[in-house]
């Protein structure tokens, strides 16, 4: 058997985006994807964007019952690659934010890849075509590899593959990394970051650092819930915070946020002074995303001999075509000045023979985020999540 290994890295980003379905999309498999790993309390980061559209890439060459399994988890419908290409062109249109996408496909040279498989990954996602040596060099193409992630990373994310993920039946790898650095609108002061304790439990809390700032910001509330806008230079993205109220725990809300309720905490959150206490962290995730995936829907892609990739290569009647390992590895960094992100997933293929109360204005909210949340960079005019994640331990 031959594999396709998929890979992904990101960072947050800016951008001015028109309305397309694809951002829907991609945040309901987010809340999808995220609740079927939601039962692990630990730290949590994952770029729902840059993991839909490296399945989008890969689902160009699914077939049959394995493309329905893969269009149905990522809520894709109708002409989708046609719909990313236009999406993708107005999210690379950067403001004050630095931000790099970049897709790459790396296979084995001289295999007979389908040119219109290759021509939709270029035409509609921009990713080209590398050629590398598995078969007779599977360590010195990883490291190939590798390097190309950290330099899009710009070093933050140094070995995404690690020793003996890629072997001598490895055909296709596909890449997306994104990289965003951005400043807050408002820069937290350094001099008021203070010690504060963290109630990671009901029986444990741990001290660390807080950033403090009082200012207005979008913000919205409810009996078990806030909700906080933190917005990034330029306006056009921002960090979103949902925290539980003191006495609820973030695991009993899991099952109520969805796609359309984060749009709702958006739509109706209005301006208020907040006195916000936001923790420094600094933490990454990595980790196959294989069972996740499977769990929510979409066994067949990673099914040695029932999935159906035959839009990929040329195969004869015996010979089948999967997806081995999905390797996702993000990296987030918030501090006073703004925000470092980064994640980047791999997918590697196997050859084988109204949700708001009203809040009435008086004296400032107080937002302490002394316990686990959720947080989401968001790009601010399409709504799109590009990462997400789950705060539960400095």
């Amino acid at each position: 058997m031959k594999n396709l290994i998929l890979a992904f890295v990101f960072f947050p980003l800016l951008a001015v985006c028109q309305k397309y379905d694809v951002p829907n999309a991609i945040n309901q498999f987010g809340f999808d994807f995220y609740r079927s790993g939601s039962a692990t309390p630990e730290n949590l980061i994952f770029s729902p964007f840059s993991v839909s559209t490296s399945l989008a890439m890969t689902a160009a060459g699914a077939q049959q019952k394995t493309l329905e399994q893969m269009k149905k988890v990522l809520h894709l419908t109708g002409p989708y690659h046609n719909d990313f290409k236009k999406f993708l062109g107005t999210i690379n249109e950067v403001g004050e934010s630095k931000l790099v996408i970049t897709d790459r496909l790396w296979g084995q040279k001289s295999a007979p890849f389908k040119p219109d498989f290759i021509k939709t990954l270029e035409d509609y996602y921009g990713a080209d075509i590398v050629a590398l040596d598995f078969k007779n060099h599977p360590e010195s193409s990883r490291e190939k590899i590798n390097l190309w992630v950290k330099q899009k990373t710009n070093g933050k994310i140094p070995e995404l593959l690690k020793r003996n993920s890629l072997n001598r039946k490895t055909e296709l790898v596909l890449t997306n990394s994104i990289y965003v650095k951005a400043n807050w609108l408002t820069k937290f002061e350094k001099s008021k970051t203070a010690p504060q304790f963290f109630q990671m439990s009901s029986t444990k809390k741990v001290k660390t650092l807080f950033m403090n700032m009082t200012d207005e910001f979008r913000y919205n509330e409810d009996v078990d819930w806030q909700y906080l806008s933190i917005p990034y230079r330029g306006d056009q993205f921002s960090l979103d915070i949902f925290l539980p109220r003191k006495s609820i725990l973030l695991s009993t809300l899991d099952r109520k946020i969805d796609s359309k309720f984060f749009k709702l905490l958006s739509k109706n959150a209005r301006p208020y002074k907040v006195v916000v206490s936001l923790p420094k962290f600094r933490f990454e995730s990595s980790f196959e995303l294989n069972s996740w995936l499977s769990k929510i829907g979409m066994p067949l892609a990673f099914d040695e001999y029932f999935g159906n990739f035959r839009g990929i290569k040329d195969l004869s009647p015996n010979e089948k075509f999967y997806i081995s390992k999905f390797i996702h590895k993000a990296l987030i960094n918030f501090d006073e000045d703004g925000s470092e992100a980064s994640a980047t997933p791999a997918v590697v293929a196997d050859f084988a023979t109204d949700a708001a109360t009203d809040i009435e204005p008086s004296l400032p909210k107080i937002f302490n985020a002394d316990r686990p949340f959720l947080f989401f960079v968001r790009h601010s005019y399409s709504g799109v999540i590009l990462l997400m994640g789950r705060f539960s331990k400095p």
